[in-house]
């Protein structure tokens, strides 16, 4: 018997499935559209009110991936993701300052790699910034004996062991913060969770965005490495002793979405072996990376959202060899 949906899955995919209806699945200005009809206005707003939970649980949350999923959520959010967002987004606000939506320009560049990580840059320092002051304001007053006695103490050695995490484990917390927001989050399909092996794909999805957050760019290739071969073998029929052969005899995949998958590999093999077994020496793809660490990272956050399309659209009737 499959599980029920939440409440607000269930509230997303009703408002979401109305407004649709309401423009004819057209969202082409949308905007204008719903400054000259109230009920495709109201419509819009109910569905940014019912995207609210899911866009607070991705960023809200170590764990950049909820499960399980019911696939049928996972279509109607990417899609609405991808045409929907930014147009609701501008006329929820528009609703909020009492304005017309067409007054507002619509950022056309939003979903940019670049612009996507300086956005995340901007917050990541803010975030940074706000933990500093905290620490410092904390640090002052136990200079001045505010609390008195073990209240002082204990405020000075909670500043003390935070200076000597921050110096010794190389604590960057405006990177960490950057690299949280440009982790894509997962929906984990229902069949995809019950089926053996879930866990450890859980683990290694959870190992790969940690190495990603916290700057080991090497480690978080390795372990998408691995969970390439996990989700291949496991949820796309594959077969083969090399990664190169699961790629090749995966079921359902394209001839380009497995071109993109040899690139990832050829990445992750850069960092895993010296030389692959074909004798092409691969870690010339990581080290030809352009320097700078947006760079990096927006290549790296590619590759998880790579796994994360391959995670998402695994079929529940492709099942292994």
């Amino acid at each position: 018997m499959e599980p029920k949906d939440s409440e607000e899955t269930m509230f997303f995919m009703a408002a979401f499935s109305r407004l649709k209806e309401l423009i004819e699945y057209d969202p082409t200005d949308l905007e204008a559209m719903a400054d000259g009809d109230e009920s495709v206005w109201d419509a819009c707003v109910k569905v940014g009110d019912a995207a609210q939970p899911f866009l607070s649980l991705a960023a809200g949350s170590r764990q950049a991936f909820a499960d399980p999923v019911n696939p049928a959520f996972t279509r109607q959010w990417r899609e609405y993701e991808a045409r929907y967002a930014d147009p609701v987004g501008t006329i929820v606000l528009a609703d909020l300052l009492g304005a017309k939506a067409v007054d507002f320009k619509r950022d056309d560049t939003a979903n940019d790699p670049l612009r996507r990580w300086k956005d995340a840059d901007t917050f990541a320092i803010d975030s940074a910034q706000s933990i500093k002051k905290v620490v410092g304001f904390a640090s002052d007053m136990a200079e001045r004996g505010f609390g008195g006695g073990d209240v002082t103490d204990e405020v000075a050695d909670g500043v003390r062991a935070w200076e000597t995490l921050s110096s010794t484990a190389g604590q960057d917390l405006r990177g960490i913060f950057r690299r949280r927001q440009l982790v894509p989050f997962v929906n984990i399909p229902r069949h995809v969770s019950y089926r053996e092996g879930a866990d450890r794909l859980k683990d290694y999805l959870q190992q790969a965005h940690d190495a990603f957050i916290f700057g080991l760019p090497s480690a978080a290739l390795a372990m998408m490495r691995t969970l390439l071969e996990i989700v291949l073998v496991g949820h796309y029929g594959a077969s083969g002793g090399k990664l190169e052969d699961l790629i090749n005899t995966a079921r359902g995949l394209d001839a380009n979405r497995k071109r993109v998958l040899h690139r990832l590999r050829k990445l992750a093999n850069g960092v895993v072996h010296v030389k692959d077994t074909s004798g092409n020496d691969d870690r010339d793809d990581f080290d030809r990376l352009p320097s700078g660490a947006e760079r990096v990272e927006i290549k790296l956050a590619s590759c998880l959202a790579t796994l994360r399309e391959l995670i998402e659209e695994a079929s529940s009737s492709r099942q292994p060899r």
